[in-house]
C-alpha cells in the first residue's frame, strides 16, 4: 500500500542534475539533449508520476503524445508543434499547460528548460486523439471564477483553477490524488500526524488520495489543481 503523504515539492531536491536519464535516439528528431528527473511520486498501477525535470535543446520525435500531462514551465520556454498542421505555440516560463494522450505533436526546444510535471498513462486511451488539435494553456484567472481546463474521455484525469478568499481551517480527504500549483497567496496544510506545509505563490504539493487533512489560506489564494484517480 502506498504511503498517504504529503509532498511539498521543490526546485532543486537532493541530487538533481547529477544522473542523467537514459535517453535513445530514437526518441529525438535531433542530437540527443542532456535530461534529468526527479520523482516526488509514483503509482505505477494507475500510470501517475509526479516530478521535476530538465532538458537542454531538443527537438523529439513527431507523434502522438504518450499520456496525459499537466506542466508547469519553471525556467526557460518551448515551442510545441501540431504535427499535421505544423501550427506551433509557445509555452515561457511561469506557464503551464496539459498536452493531452494522443494528440499528435513534436517538442521543440531551444534553450534550457525545466518543469514540474503531473503524467498520467492509461492503456484504455486511444493512441491518437483527433478531439484536441493544441495545447490547453491554463490562463489566468479572472476575479470570481473557477473553472475546469481539461477532464480526459475517462474523467479521471482533471485540470483546473480555483479561488478561495481568507479562510480558517478546513477538515478535508483528499478523494483524488491531488497536485496543487500555487499562484498568488499563502496557505497552511495540516495533515493528521501534525506536520505543516507552508505554500507560498509559484510553490507545488502533492496530496495522495485518501489523505486526511486540514487546509487553511492566509490570504485569498489561486490555484491550479491536477486531480487524479482510478476508474
Amino acid at each position: 500500500m502506498l504511503e498517504s503523504k504529503i509532498i511539498k515539492l521543490t526546485t532543486t531536491p537532493d541530487g538533481f542534475g547529477i544522473q542523467t536519464d537514459e535517453l535513445t535516439q530514437d526518441m529525438f528528431a535531433s542530437a540527443l539533449p542532456t535530461q534529468h528527473s526527479h520523482s516526488f511520486f509514483e503509482d505505477e498501477a494507475l500510470g501517475l508520476y509526479v516530478g521535476l525535470w530538465d532538458t537542454t535543446d531538443m527537438v523529439e520525435a513527431a507523434g502522438p503524445y504518450p499520456c496525459e500531462e499537466y506542466m508547469v514551465v519553471l525556467e526557460g520556454a518551448a515551442d510545441i508543434k501540431n504535427a499535421q498542421s505544423q501550427n506551433t505555440e509557445t509555452v515561457v516560463a511561469s506557464e503551464s499547460f496539459v498536452i493531452p494522450q494522443g494528440y499528435n505533436c513534436q517538442w521543440h526546444q531551444n534553450g534550457y528548460l525545466k518543469k514540474f510535471y503531473v503524467i498520467y498513462e492509461d492503456s484504455q486511451m486511444q493512441t491518437e486523439n483527433k478531439n484536441h488539435q493544441s495545447i490547453i494553456k491554463i490562463n489566468d484567472l479572472q476575479a470570481t471564477e473557477n473553472r475546469v481546463y481539461y477532464r480526459n474521455a475517462l474523467g479521471n484525469f482533471i485540470v483546473g483553477a480555483a479561488l478561495y478568499p481568507l479562510t480558517d481551517f478546513v477538515q478535508q480527504i483528499s478523494e483524488y490524488h491531488t497536485f496543487i500549483y500555487l499562484r498568488k497567496g499563502r496557505m497552511l496544510i495540516v495533515s493528521d500526524d501534525g506536520n505543516e506545509h507552508w505554500i507560498n505563490a509559484t510553490e507545488a504539493v502533492f496530496i495522495p488520495q485518501g489523505t486526511s487533512y486540514q487546509w487553511r489560506a492566509e490570504e485569498p489564494i489561486k490555484q491550479e489543481y491536477v486531480k487524479v484517480r482510478s476508474v
